[in-house]
């Protein structure tokens, strides 16, 4: 059972966890890519394809020549962070030497470091295979280990990097970081500004941009301040704190702040996948990047001076499909990305206070309002659509009055052909023949699904009997009034599929006295899906900050009760007490402890589960081992004694390829919910046969049972049946997470006042005598 030191282990923990991750990644059979018989590049990230540049840039590479069906692309990440010795490294080329031994087409690499480690094979299998580096810096250091650990780096140890790859077939992407352009930027923007925050982290690519914005702000801004605020020099929450109190006159540029590495239990709640949010979302001012990071979609950053990422993109396409050429005419060189330029969310400045004044006219801004115009795009076009086909009625049958009769039909034939092409649905009906049709052009015909050979010369009655009188009244009024009808139309088509459509109906009048009625119709049915798509987005986008903002609330009291218990009785030991009560109180302080440590964890899960970046490790349980050992934990910590406890195992062996410490996870979250709601009677827990290719887990108890308005939320995030019960919340949702991760079913039966029953699925098939441990 964990006791108070439980935490003070947790960084032990993730080192364990660590070595464990890697032993099954390197020590287990290697999955071969299949490159025997075809040609393939290989896109290796240095770091992980999370960043979002990253893996737009591995996307832009997949669609152009996948797409193509030219060559196969593969792509690996080395996360060259948890390196820790050479020996991990040599690891990794292996993996990577028995994976591709037949030598790609070429190779791609995101960020120096992952050549450094593969430079080997460079000297060996993939000797003279083209290679491009893209953000390549002009030097770095010579030892890759203290590339990421932060240590000092002498200058003897940095090397020029047209050095390291003259001998070898490289051409080298640099993207230069423009931080003068970035500064003279802000001011145009900010002029109040008179200090500069860099915020970066200890990795050496970050010492160089630190060490040049230094060069220049002593050259050119020597009346501005500026402070460097660096990872982990200074932690994440004494940088957001830092940043959050800072004034309009202080400019903040985010360079990068990693913290992936950290084991520091702290640094959890803080991945560096969602700085930018934090960032973005504590500053009241706009934040400034040095490269094409949240500023054109997610509108987090107000932007900067750099290469955009499609120049980029285009850039590594460019130099890829060069290198797969051959003719021979391939050469390595170093060339730039492309030509920097200012990026600028222009929504972005809006909502952080910058005066339209203050926007630079020379930026190319991203997520700019739509005009009235662009807004009411198709309901523009719909009427200069109702407009064109109305004068096109109007001249031609001026024209067909004055042309002889045998140009009548040729005239009336262009007309046809003509309405016939538009992309707006045109009906027309003669009000002297009892509104029966005339007209009916392709469009309509497509949209109403009705010929219009058969339409013709037939009134709605005939046509469409279910909707024909509300039909006729309208047709009536339009003719009675004169005054031009139109609206949104919703139908469901002859397949009940749902379409809308924006209508326009008119009166044609002629010189003879003759009516015609022209209905016009431009089908909007992807543009109203789409606004009850956002609109449902944002109606689960406020339910969510609603029900975290509870949360919040909830949990300083959630954290509270457990931290003053144990505080409490802690300063009760030191005193004189009894052997009787000083079990009685380290009891107590044990439980607080569990349940604290729970409610950390609960929130570190969560916060993997949002980042992509909770882990899991497949292998081979002997599941009633497993079942055994929760059964002993659970009585442990029952502390009712008029609840039994029992765990079902209806087969007398059970091998089961999963993430035992998931699964473990999951039932153990069931029952403490189980213990909390059972007074008497019992928790059983266990698995059925399987069957179908699954197996069925659950937990059943005898407890209070879930109100039947409440089990469809069950599962939802920071729901809790009782307000007064300790808990995050959180459990549930955690669950269904990992099941759906591991590929099965979750759900739940349950009788207010008679009990519950949790259950999740997994897929199942009988263990051979040997299995890859790789998922």
């Amino acid at each position: 059972m964990p006791n108070q030191n439980t935490l003070l282990y947790l960084p032990l923990t993730f080192r364990i966890l660590a070595v464990a991750i890697f032993a099954c990644l390197f020590l287990a059979p290697k999955a071969m890519a299949d490159t025997k018989d075809q040609e393939y590049i290989v896109l290796i990230s240095s770091s992980t394809f999370r960043e979002k540049w990253a893996y737009d840039l591995l996307e832009t590479v997949e669609k152009a020549f996948n797409d193509e069906n030219s060559v196969k692309v593969y792509s690996e990440t080395l996360t060259t962070w948890h390196f820790n010795n050479q020996q991990e490294i040599n690891q990794k080329v292996d993996y990577l030497k028995d994976k591709y031994s037949v030598p790609p087409q070429a190779v791609i690499f995101v960020g120096d470091p992952g050549w450094y480690v593969c430079k080997p094979l460079f000297d060996t299998i993939w000797k003279g295979v083209p290679t491009i580096i893209c953000h390549s810096m002009p030097h770095t250091s010579a030892d890759i280990n203290k590339y990421y650990n932060g240590e000092y780096i002498p200058e003897d140890q940095i090397i020029a990097t047209p050095e390291m790859l003259e001998r070898y077939n490289v051409t080298a992407i640099n993207i230069p970081v423009c931080i003068k352009e970035t500064i003279e930027l802000m001011k145009e923007i900010t002029p109040e500004m008179k200090k500069v925050v860099l915020l970066s982290d200890d990795r050496f690519i970050c010492s160089l941009i630190r060490k040049k914005a230094e060069g220049i702000h002593q050259q050119y801004f020597s009346d501005l301040d500026m402070e460097f605020i660096t990872y982990p020099q200074t932690n994440t929450e004494t940088m957001l704190h830092k940043i959050s109190e800072s004034g309009r006159e202080t400019g903040i540029i985010y360079c990068s702040w990693v913290n992936v590495a950290s084991q520091n239990l702290s640094e959890k709640y803080y991945p560096d996948e969602r700085m930018h949010s934090y960032i973005s979302g504590i500053v009241k001012k706009p934040v400034f990047s040095l490269s094409d990071q949240f500023t054109r979609v997610h509108a987090l950053f107000a932007g900067g001076h750099y290469i955009g990422s499609s120049d980029v993109e285009s850039t590594v396409i460019g130099e890829i499909r060069s290198a797969l050429k051959k003719d021979g005419t391939y050469e390595a060189k170093t060339v730039v990305a492309g030509t920097p330029n200012t990026y600028l969310n222009y929504q972005t400045l809006l909502d952080k206070g910058v005066p339209l004044d203050n926007f630079p006219k020379n930026a190319v801004y991203c997520d700019v309002p739509p005009s009235f115009i662009q807004k009411n795009i198709i309901y523009v076009v719909i009427v200069l659509g109702t407009a064109i086909v109305l004068l096109l009625f109007y001249f031609m049958h001026k024209r067909i009055k004055k042309v002889r009769e045998t140009e009548w039909q040729e005239h009336l034939h262009l007309l046809e052909n003509i309405l016939d092409n538009l992309p707006i649905a045109a009906k027309v009906k003669d009000v002297d023949n009892d509104m029966r049709y005339t007209f009916i052009n392709k469009k309509a015909e497509e949209l109403f699904e009705y010929p219009a050979k058969e339409a013709i010369g037939r009134t709605d009655f005939d046509i469409m009997p279910e909707a024909a009188t509300m039909i006729r009244k309208e047709d009536e009024e339009l003719v009675r009034t004169g005054i031009a009808q139109s609206g949104t139309r919703r139908f469901f088509t002859n397949k009940n599929e749902e379409r809308f459509t924006f209508q326009n109906n008119n009166i044609v009048s002629f010189s003879d006295g003759r009516k015609w009625i022209l209905y016009t119709a431009w089908d909007i049915t992807d543009q109203k899906i789409l606004e009850r798509k956002l609109r449902l987005a944002k109606e689960e986008a406020e339910e969510s900050n609603r029900i975290k903002s509870a949360f919040l609330a909830n949990m300083s009291h959630e954290i509270r009760t457990p931290l003053n218990a144990i505080v409490g009785f802690s300063s009760i030991l030191a005193e004189d007490v009894s052997e009787e009560e000083r079990i009685e109180y380290l009891s107590i302080i044990s439980k607080n402890n569990d349940i604290l440590l729970q409610l950390i964890n609960d929130i570190l899960d969560l916060s993997k589960i949002e980042a992509g970046t909770l882990e899991y490790v497949y292998a081979n349980i002997d599941v009633n081992k497993m079942l055994s050992e929760i059964e002993q934990a659970a009585r442990m910590r029952q502390p009712n004694a008029n609840v039994a406890i029992c765990a079902v195992m209806p087969m007398p062996d059970l091998l089961l390829y999963t993430d035992q410490r998931r699964i473990t996870q999951v039932l153990n979250n069931f029952i403490s919910n189980a213990m909390k709601f059972t007074n008497t009677g019992s928790i059983t827990f266990g698995y059925e046969e399987p069957k179908d290719g699954y197996i069925r887990f659950f937990v059943t108890d005898t407890g209070t049972g879930i109100p039947p308005e409440k089990v469809a939320d069950i599962f939802n995030r920071f729901v809790k049946l009782d307000s007064f019960k300790q808990g995050t919340g959180l459990g549930l949702a955690i669950s269904q997470n990992i099941v759906k991760e591991l590929k099965g079913e979750i759900g739940v039966l349950s009788e207010l006042g008679k009990g519950s029953t949790f259950w999740f699925t997994l897929p199942y098939e009988k263990m051979g005598a040997h299995r890859s441990i790789l998922p």
